[in-house]
């Protein structure tokens, strides 16, 4: 889930008007991340990032607990903790920008480091089972034989092709 929001001209300090939509365009990697956020109002906090971006990113939280232009930390793998204030905020969403920018290489380590299973929820293991192991009953054929099948097949089907062409144009 994404939103779009304007940035509040106190979450951009010191940047000139044609500097604030190249930092909010910057480019967003769509994650699903556990971190835990600290604040001075709730302390430590159980969020989800669900989109980073070198200046900023999204996090939903249980509760409606932050309020716009508080200052928060937050654990992002490959760059320790980093500050951040929350620029927008709505019901449990929270878009924070960002005090310093973050490496390529931190977003990286963040989207290495994140669920697998992205937004849609916890996979069970019959859903792995049914994803990783063979069906059953399907019938298993060496390398070689695949090849032999899939090369007879497409002979089969360009002789088709070709008798089709073959007796239209006679």
């Amino acid at each position: 889930m994404h939103f779009n929001a304007v940035l509040q001209v106190g979450a951009s300090e010191g940047l000139s008007g044609a500097e604030r939509p190249a930092r909010r365009a910057a480019s967003r990697r769509s994650l699903t991340l556990s971190a835990i956020s600290r604040s001075q109002s709730q302390g430590e906090l159980p969020v989800i990032v669900r989109d980073i971006s070198p200046m900023g990113f999204l996090i939903e939280a249980e509760t409606e607990a932050l309020s716009q232009g508080e200052v928060i930390g937050i654990e992002l793998p490959g760059a320790g903790t980093v500050i951040a204030r929350v620029v927008w905020a709505n019901h449990r969403y929270f878009g924070c920008s960002l005090d310093e920018e973050i490496s390529p290489g931190t977003i990286s380590a963040a989207l290495l480091k994140a669920d697998a299973r992205g937004h849609q929820g916890e996979p069970t293991a019959a859903t792995r089972e049914m994803v990783f192991a063979p069906r059953a009953g399907a019938i298993r054929l060496g390398p070689e034989l695949n090849f032999s099948v899939a090369f007879r097949l497409t002979v089969l089907f360009w002789t088709l092709i070709g008798s089709v062409i073959y007796f239209v144009l006679n």
